[in-house]
């Protein structure tokens, strides 16, 4: 799929300190040397906000509005592959 086909991606997920950094990082590295035009995002920080309302519904809300233009300028500018990562939490 080298700079060609349509855009793919990934979504790693686990609690935090699970290893989902390092597993992007790895995904990244076998498709540079592959030549697989790619990015990497932390999703977390399309939706770290505070405004006393809203909860969990309003961050996925934000989550999504941030992320539809990043992806389409990735594309844009060439990337094929995605691989995104977001933390979970544990059940309570």
């Amino acid at each position: 799929m080298p700079g060609g086909g349509e855009p793919q991606g990934v979504l790693i997920s686990g609690v935090f300190g699970s290893g989902k950094s390092s597993v992007a990082v790895e995904i990244a590295d076998v498709l540079e040397k592959r030549g697989v035009p790619y990015a990497v995002l932390d999703l977390d920080f399309l939706a770290w906000f505070h405004t006393g309302s809203g909860g969990e519904t309003a961050e996925h809300r934000m989550r999504l509005t941030n992320l539809v233009p990043i992806v389409g300028n990735y594309i844009a500018a060439g990337v094929r592959f995605l691989a995104a990562s977001k933390p979970t939490f544990p059940c309570r």
